[in-house]
């Protein structure tokens, strides 16, 4: 019986020092990401959202300028297992303007990054620039930067959730 006990005793301490207590997320590395991720986040997207936008571009005299407004967007997945959908863009100025543009969407499914595409213009939102958290069980809040690629801009953005959209129709 002593024997047993002490060979329960030495595989117990034995397990205690062979187990890990690493916190280490692969998640928090940049630019990690599985398979599922890219459908996961067209998922988490899809839907209404309203906040700030703050956009940093140079006009046509070379100044940069940071302009400011509040924004509505809508991401509408074509269905719950599509990548990507149609969507709006609501801007309202603060000289009491607005100024809506639609545009399609999808998820890269090699890189996770956004893809919007304006009528002009496509804008990419980097998955390792974009952070997309619930608050307190109420909602979700979505903060990304926007690269323009046919203009130097960048766009940031501060939203929560105000809706699920209605799925897209091809």
């Amino acid at each position: 019986m002593k024997k047993f006990l002490s060979f329960i005793a030495i595989a117990l301490f034995a397990s205690t020092m062979l187990t890990s207590c690493d916190d280490h997320d692969p998640w928090d590395e940049p630019g990690y990401y599985d398979e599922d991720i890219p459908l996961a986040i067209a998922q988490a997207v899809d839907g209404a959202w309203s906040g700030t936008l703050n956009a940093q571009y140079t006009d046509d005299n070379g100044t940069l300028v940071n302009e400011t407004m509040e924004v509505d967007m809508v991401f509408a997945q074509t269905n719950d297992y599509s990548y990507g959908g149609t969507g709006s863009e609501t801007d309202y100025y603060t000289d009491g303007t607005q100024e809506t543009t639609a545009f399609t969407w999808d998820v890269n499914r090699s890189t996770g990054d956004i893809y919007i595409y304006y009528p002009n213009r496509t804008m990419i939102c980097y998955y390792e620039n974009f952070l997309l958290s619930e608050i307190d069980n109420q909602g979700y809040a979505w903060k990304f930067e926007g690269d323009m690629q046919n203009d130097a801009e960048i766009d940031y953005f501060y939203l929560t959730r105000t809706g699920y959209a209605a799925k897209a129709t091809e």
